[in-house]
């Protein structure tokens, strides 16, 4: 099922929205405002939104939900109830827009749809089961996260690698400060150059990089390479740096060439962000419940599939070094 969230106060709309639950994948969470609504996108992240026009242009949160929106990459859809809302779509940067008649539009089911299907298909689709629990890409690059008893965790991940490996972007909770000695470091104590995240660094072979506390971390590529950019925003999932945030940019840039990691923590940050990259061809791996010292993370993951394999955390660099040899097994 797809979790899409509807942010209007008209009960008209909403069970209109609704209706498209009987024959198609979705799951309707419901919001009055965007005040709500950013308290709903920072807990899960909805595979697409819909927003009334006029939750935009009373609410007092508008521009930090819109924001939040696009941090996460979050397909918005505008529904509006004038010919004005059209331009209000285009200015605000909305991925589709369509027109609602109030109070009555009997096409409307049906037209929402098509828009949503458009904006879904090519972001996440199918369910956990149907997705290849291995792609055919190799790793081009590795997303480890973790959060409680993560700093020796992600260590001992990183030790099991060398300098060959692919790139690795790291998010670690932790404030603002502390991400700077725990990169010097890993720097220090693994075979990887270890460095703290700036906006726009290009990573290599051999590199790893860790998220910057309080500033999300995101993967991009363009001709030169893989690039990070650190920038600030609301928390995500919980948490800023998150690891949702890095997972989904990993799920976005590097498809099946990425290789995501999540390690123990508390909370649920990570889980949805794994789902998206394995339902993008990504290799996805939890660290088990014995060896983790909080089994939230990586437990929310493996609940709602999000796991290729789940291993001991001894396991895990193993496990890296054959998938980067393109062993399956």
């Amino acid at each position: 099922m797809l979790n899409i969230l509807a942010v209007t106060s008209s009960g008209r709309l909403i069970e209109q929205i609704m209706m498209l639950e009987k024959d198609n994948p979705y799951f309707f969470h419901d919001v009055p405002n965007t005040e709500q609504g950013l308290g709903f996108i920072t807990r899960r992240t909805p595979a697409a939104c819909i927003i009334d026009d006029t939750a935009i242009r009373t609410g007092i949160s508008s521009a930090e939900f819109l924001a939040a929106l696009e941090l996460l990459r979050v397909p918005a859809l505008l529904v509006g109830t004038s010919l004005m809302s059209r331009t209000a779509a285009a200015a605000n940067g909305f991925d589709a827009y369509i027109t609602f008649g109030f109070p009555d539009d009997k096409e409307f089911p049906a037209a929402l749809n098509e828009q949503l299907k458009r904006l879904i298909v090519p972001y996440c689709t199918g369910t956990a089961a149907d997705i290849p629990v291995y792609s055919q890409g190799g790793v081009e690059v590795i997303a480890i996260g973790a959060s409680t008893g993560g700093t020796d965790a992600i260590e001992a991940v990183l030790q099991a690698l060398d300098e060959s490996c692919p790139p690795v972007i790291i998010t670690q909770h932790m404030p603002p400060g502390f991400t700077s000695m725990y990169a010097k470091r890993l720097d220090k104590t693994t075979p990887l150059r270890v460095s703290e995240a700036s906006d726009g660094m290009y990573i290599g072979r051999g590199q790893a990089v860790v998220a910057m506390g309080g500033r999300h971390m995101e993967l991009h590529r363009d001709r030169e390479g893989y690039y990070v950019t650190s920038r600030s925003g609301c928390k995500v999932s919980g948490h800023c740096p998150s690891v949702d945030v890095m997972f989904q940019s990993a799920a976005l840039c590097a498809g099946s060439h990425a290789a995501g990691v999540l390690l123990t923590g508390m909370g649920y940050d990570g889980a949805h962000g794994m789902l998206m990259m394995k339902k993008r061809g990504a290799y996805t791996i939890c660290q088990d419940k014995e060896t983790s010292a909080v089994f939230g993370m990586p437990m929310e993951a493996q609940r709602i599939g999000a796991a290729c394999d789940v291993f001991p955390l001894d396991g895990i660099g193993a496990a890296l070094r054959q998938r980067m040899r393109g062993d399956v097994f």
